[in-house]
């Protein structure tokens, strides 16, 4: 006896996302594409970085081939998308980009890359290969066959070939059959509610539980199994610790909000019983007037691991210096490098106010904050070190500050403690207003450090807040000091100075329309979360 079972009303993928088995190593997730390119595009950092002429400029600057190559790769990627070629449409809604795992027997991993994107409109595939065909002069298709009744094509663009099918308003694009075959499975399963797709992603559902449902791009992959790529290098220090990351972003007004979470593995717990707590940092933002430009706090600092990994650097010149500073510092204080660690605790701040330009180039006034666990003790080590300099004091209220009289008082470096804190400031002033009780606007009330609060007055591991236009004045001002310099060099600065001029200055420019910035950063459980904003 034959039965049949006829099924209609089946549910038609709500996004692209359902397409991905739950399994992926690597997803990213993305609201129309092609607007954040064009963004891009339009953008002054994007017509600096998308400039035709800019490769073959930076080719004799002396900066690596494969740099250049990544660069132009990238220009040729964003300008051939226009926002007037039909094929273009697709990506005006989310796109989903994932990375599967290894078939029993494989050893290529990132050949199981796929895409899936809703289509507008079911297209019948002849319409749809015809189109790639006009677009893409030179491009060959062929017919694979059926999978699920989902046509198969397979594409060729010069060196790169690839697979694309199209499965109940899903377009996909891979690399390997079965990962297509995997892709239509899914589609098909979630049209009859079947689990098993990105609801069932561990890093996915774990990246939202900080997340608003707001965002516009989600990425999340799981840093232990997740194989070589091009650039892997440079993002060694972040997937070294192993775990999962994930990174979400979202678009407020003229505000960009980003949160990174790195959940690290269970073998990995001991690392964060080590590390401390968030903690309220001083001085926090409602004790300091509003004229900062820089402020800075963590409490993950380690003096004697700084030191420690000076010390043993590869570096020659860097460990010269640190057994150097080791043995002035012996010198100075009259104590031993661990009695002089067990002074110090893990916080450690900075704060900028100004930027003075000294007939060169602007130097930042800077006034730092070291956590202490002695005060008595840390006192007692200053006067030691500045016994032979000429030192006024000072009392502000209960607090005693100690200048010293530099260049016959025209500099006067200070220092004071303050609770479990030592502050040197550049000078005296910088102390005085934050002492100071005047009727004054507080950084907490600033307008623009109200845009970019992701937090700041929260218990924390590491927070900072930035002007960034008024910072990068100044790094634009060193920047053209360095090109002068490197002008007196005709021999060895010819590309450094082309590099500055042509790539670094521009840029510089370019950031300037972010005009602040704040990041906060804290452990929670066995994860790292940084969140921050970026005010245009």
């Amino acid at each position: 006896m034959t039965v049949l079972l006829l099924v209609t009303g089946l549910d038609v993928p709500s996004g692209p996302e359902q397409a991905i088995p739950g399994d992926a190593i690597a997803l990213l997730e993305w609201d129309d594409p092609l607007a954040s390119l064009e963004r891009f595009r339009h953008s002054p950092a994007g017509e600096v970085l998308l400039d035709p002429s800019l490769a073959p400029t930076l080719n004799t600057t002396g900066m690596s081939a494969e740099k250049i190559r990544a660069l132009e790769m990238v220009r040729q990627f964003c300008t051939q998308i226009e926002s007037t070629h039909p094929l273009s449409r697709y990506m005006r809604k989310r796109v989903v980009v994932a990375l599967l795992p290894a078939e029993p027997g494989e050893d290529n991993v990132p050949m199981n890359l796929v895409a899936a994107m809703l289509s507008p409109k079911i297209v019948p595939s002849k319409w749809f290969i015809r189109t790639l065909r006009k677009r893409f002069d030179g491009l060959s298709t062929s017919f694979q066959g059926l999978h699920q009744g989902a046509p198969i094509y397979r594409i060729q663009y010069g060196n790169l070939v690839a697979l694309v099918s199209w499965c109940r308003g899903v377009i996909l694009a891979g690399l390997r059959e079965h990962t297509l075959h995997r892709c239509i499975d899914r589609i098909l399963e979630s049209s009859v509610n079947r689990p098993g797709g990105p609801e069932a992603n561990v890093q996915r559902v774990q990246l939202q539980e900080h997340s608003e449902k707001k965002e516009d791009l989600l990425f999340a992959a799981d840093l232990e199994v997740l194989p070589d790529f091009p650039g892997r290098t440079w993002l060694e220090p972040l997937l070294k610790p192993g775990g999962k990351i994930g990174l979400y972003h979202r678009r407020a007004g003229s505000e960009d909000r980003f949160t990174l979470i790195h959940r690290f593995p269970s073998t990995r717990e001991g690392v964060f019983a080590e590390l401390p707590a968030p903690t309220l940092f001083y001085p926090g933002p409602e004790q300091l007037f509003s004229n900062q430009l820089v402020y800075v706090q963590s409490n993950l600092f380690s003096l004697e691991r700084l030191w420690q990994a000076a010390a043993s650097s590869s570096n020659p010149d860097i460990a010269t210096a640190a057994f150097f500073v080791a043995m002035r510092a012996e010198e100075y204080t009259g104590m031993s490098l661990d009695e002089l660690f067990r002074l110090f605790g893990p916080e450690i701040g900075l704060l900028v106010d100004r930027f003075m330009t000294n007939g060169f180039f602007p130097v930042p006034r800077p006034c730092l904050f070291f956590g202490i666990k002695n005060p008595q003790e840390v006192q007692r080590m200053m006067a030691t070190v500045l016994h032979h300099l000429p030192v006024i004091t000072t009392r502000l209220d209960d607090t005693v500050v100690y200048s010293l009289q530099l260049a016959g008082g025209l500099m006067q470096p200070s220092y004071c403690i303050i609770g479990s804190s030592l502050v040197v400031a550049d000078n005296r002033e910088q102390i005085e207003d934050l002492l100071s009780s005047a009727d004054k606007t507080r950084l907490v009330e600033d307008q623009m450090y109200r845009r970019v609060d992701v937090g700041l007055s929260k218990p924390s591991n590491l927070l900072a807040f930035v002007r960034t236009a008024a910072v990068n004045d100044s790094l634009k001002e060193l920047a053209l000091w360095i090109v002068s310099v490197l002008e007196t060099d005709e021999e060895q600065g010819v590309g450094k100075r082309i590099f500055v001029k042509r790539l670094v200055l521009p840029l510089l420019d370019s950031i300037k329309h972010f005009k602040a910035k704040g990041i906060r950063g804290y452990i929670k459980d066995d994860s790292l979360i940084m969140d921050a904003a970026l005010a245009s």
